[in-house]
């Protein structure tokens, strides 16, 4: 079965934005039979634009991150994720901590990185293919 991780700003667009992004972020899901992971550094990145940019009250923040704990597998970030996402940010040039999303999606044997912040259909190390949900062609 395809393994997918899922980056912050999709579980973001999946909570609280109410348009075409969303529309297209489920109709993704729906369409693709797989496994979905998501890491513990996605749910505290998801808290806090929640919080800040005050998307969501608290309460709501917590039912989503107990929606998402249920719906998706939960990877905990290990040394060699760190070390790994220090040298993918080094190659490829993206923030640390974007560079380390993409170490935990190798780690977890994915082959899909969803995320909208990354350059899209990129491939990572001939085995982790970057998509945004928003540039797939239907």
């Amino acid at each position: 079965m395809n393994k997918i991780f899922v980056d912050t700003n999709i579980l973001v667009y999946l909570a609280t934005d109410k348009s075409e992004k969303q529309k297209q972020i489920i109709e993704f899901f729906q369409s693709h039979d797989a496994e979905y992971y998501i890491s513990y550094q996605v749910l505290n990145e998801f808290t806090a634009v929640s919080l800040k940019k005050k998307f969501l009250e608290a309460d709501k923040i917590i039912q989503y991150i107990e929606e998402f704990v249920i719906s998706f597998e939960l990877i905990e970030q290990t040394m060699l994720s760190a070390i790994n996402g220090i040298r993918i940010q080094q190659s490829l040039k993206y923030s640390y901590y974007d560079s380390l999303i993409i170490s935990m999606a190798l780690e977890s044997a994915c082959s899909t990185l969803l995320t909208e912040d990354l350059q899209h259909d990129q491939l990572v190390e001939d085995r982790l293919r970057i998509i945004s949900p928003f540039k797939i062609k239907t």
